[in-house]
Order: structure tokens, then sequence, then C-alpha cells
């Protein structure tokens, strides 16, 4: 603490000890110290604050007045102090996505937000489905983007961002390739290729494939949409993937063919339910809200 706050906060050690000695001991500083500092703020406030005996010292009656100003005085330097630093800080924004979301407009998202606010620490991260609700659940990040088909929402605050068709991926030889649609039925007797179970997207194809009635052959399965992409374009299999997703790799060799039965993820910028979120999340969210649906201040977002 400064030395001109040194005399406040020696002056309530010697208030609450009755003693200049122990007051001493307790700031590690020497007897003479305390006597020069509770001195010098007497002489500042003009009155004497102390009646110095040979048991000790005791409050006087100025002295007993000064004591809760002291003390706002002390705290409020604290506060002060602790408000600097946090000013002096790079405020941190952790955020998860999924695939999908950061090869479509997340990006320019990001890049307006963070030219806007070009102080804060954005941290962004990629990862599959059911792990961006466990990062969000664990306080690892405080927002994810992710689709609502693999979520636990009863546990989840969320807002209701774009949907995303999910097409059928053919190679561009394929027989099926010059249709304008088709139904997933017509898949049947093909090998399909999915990203791993452990991204929600696998749980989701199989349950689609389920109700079009007819169990998938799964020929393979890698961690890349873009090799399920280039592995359909040379004839190793199908797929199913969210059009923007697989639009966004620009690979020529294969056909995207829209489905009659309309399937689409919907995306979800997701949040804990019940946590109160910092103001550079309730910033980005906000953000957000305008950008995917044109509302600067949503009314239905929880707060």
């Amino acid at each position: 603490m400064p030395v001109g706050m040194e005399k406040y906060r020696t002056f309530l050690a010697a208030a609450g000890e009755q003693s200049f000695s122990a007051a001493a001991e307790k700031l590690f500083l020497t007897p003479s110290a305390v006597s020069k500092h509770i001195a010098a703020l007497e002489e500042e406030l003009g009155v004497p604050l102390f009646v110095r005996t040979s048991a000790g010292v005791r409050l006087t009656e100025q002295g007993i007045l000064c004591v809760p100003y002291v003390q706002r005085i002390t705290d409020l330097y604290r506060r002060m102090g602790r408000e600097l630093e946090k000013a002096g800080r790079a405020e941190r924004l952790s955020i998860c996505t999924i695939p999908l979301q950061a090869a479509l407009r997340l990006p320019e998202l990001v890049g307006t937000f963070q030219s806007e606010h070009p102080n804060l620490d954005l941290h962004l991260e990629e990862r599959h489905g059911k792990a961006v609700e466990e990062a969000v659940l664990s306080g690892a990040c405080e927002l994810g983007f992710a689709a609502d088909r693999y979520l636990h929402l009863e546990r989840l605050d969320f807002l209701t961002l774009n949907r995303e068709p999910i097409v059928a991926v053919v190679p561009d030889s394929h027989p099926l390739a010059r249709r304008r649609r088709i139904s997933l039925a017509e898949l049947k007797e093909e090998p399909f290729l999915f990203l791993p179970p452990v991204t929600g997207t696998y749980d989701t194809y199989m349950e689609l494939c389920g109700e079009a009635g007819f169990q998938p052959i799964v020929r393979m399965i890698t961690e890349r949409e873009e090799n399920i992409l280039r592995f359909v374009a040379q004839g190793m299999g199908v797929s199913l993937l969210p059009e923007g997703l697989a639009r966004a790799f620009q690979i020529r060799e294969v056909r995207l063919l829209p489905l009659k039965e309309e399937p689409y993820w919907q995306a979800v910028l997701m949040w804990e339910k019940g946590r109160t979120l910092s103001r550079a999340a309730r910033m980005f969210r906000n953000m957000t809200a305008e950008f995917y649906m044109g509302v600067r201040s949503p009314e239905n977002i929880p707060e």
C-alpha cells in the first residue's frame, strides 16, 4: 500500500489492538514507524486520535468517530485497485463450435465481433457435437455452437439460429447423380461413409436411415468431413452431410442431392441453464442474434 495510505492502515490496526507495539507487530513495522504514521494522520486531521498512557493507547472521541470513515477509505482504495487491475487485463471469452458452423458463417461473425472488441481475448475451439455440450456444461467454454438433435436441452439455454438441410452425397458418376432429388430409401443398398459416433452426427444419420426403413451399410468411419467427400468422389460409397458444409469444400466430383424427407440440422448457440453470462458472452450472444436473425436485442433470450 502506498505511503499515503499506510497511515490509515496503521490507524485501524492501532485502534483494533489498542497498542502501538501490537499494531507494529501485526503490520511488520517498528513501533516508531507506527508512532510516526499516527502522528502524521493526527496532524493532517488536526485532532488527537489516541490518548497515550503507560498501559497503552485508547481512542479519543474524535478517533472513535474516524474509525468507520478510515475503514471506508481503505476499502474503497482496495476496490479501486481491483477494478484497475481487472480493466488492465484482457477479458477472455471461450467458445466451442461444431465444424458445420465453423465452415459456414461463423468466421464472418467472429471477425466482426473481434474487430468491434479488439481488447477482448477470444478463444475459439472446434469440437464435435457431444463434446461441445460437455465443454459448456463443465465450464471449459462459456458458449457453444451445435445442432439441437443431439443436445440435452433441458440443461441448456439456447438461441435458435439457422436451419441447414441434410443432403445425400454421391459420386458424380452415380446413377442417381442426375436426379433433382431422391428419397433416402433409394440409397439402402449403398455403402455409407460417416463421421465417428462421438460426433453425434453418426447417431442422427443412423436414425434417419432407420426411419426410411433400412439399416445402412457403413463402409468407412473418418474424422473429417473433407475426407468423406474425397472418398465419395473416388466411388467408395455415399454419405449424408449438411448442405452448406458439403458445398464449402468445393469438391466437384460429387453431387449433392436434396432428400424428399427434407431432414435438417437446427443450429443453436447454447450456454448452461441458470448461469450468469459474462459481459463478453452477453455481447457475443446479442451480436449472434443480430447476425443470424436480424434482431439486435432479442426479447426471448434468457439472461
